[in-house]
């Protein structure tokens, strides 16, 4: 399957002693940093981007639209991997408008992405659709 590279990959395994010493045997354990994508901390979010981004690009898409919360972790990787690739992005943002100063709202606003407001999740999708036509 083709994907679109984004993550710096591999990420790398942490040991995690105080745990392996917690189960009082003669263990190693390892914590895998997926977080460390290299892709505004997305982890499994930037791996998932990766491979619905490539057919997406092959169709010649030049603006994503996707849809979170105001503090959403999805649309700050999305609006990561947009600026990444120049393309152009739009996040529709359900509840109250986020202080655009602060957290993700700031991202989203530093990586270039367009906020649309709605009133609540059922304004989502039709605001989706106005947005990608």
């Amino acid at each position: 399957m083709a994907r679109t590279p984004l993550a710096a990959l591999p990420t790398p395994l942490l040991p995690a002693p105080t745990l392996a010493a917690s189960l009082r045997g003669d263990v190693g354990i390892s914590i895998k940093a997926d977080a460390w994508t290299g892709l505004g901390l997305g982890g499994n979010k930037v791996r998932k981007l990766e491979y619905e981004l490539d057919p997406a690009r092959l169709r010649g898409v030049t603006h994503l639209v996707t849809a979170g919360g105001p503090h959403s972790n999805h649309c700050r990787v999305t609006a990561a991997a947009a600026a990444r690739l120049g393309l152009g992005c739009t996040l529709v943002v359900n509840g109250e408008p986020a202080d655009a100063g602060r957290g993700n709202a700031l991202l989203h606003r530093l990586l270039g992405a367009r906020v649309v407001t709605v009133a609540g999740r059922a304004a989502r999708e039709a605001a989706m659709d106005e947005e990608a036509s």
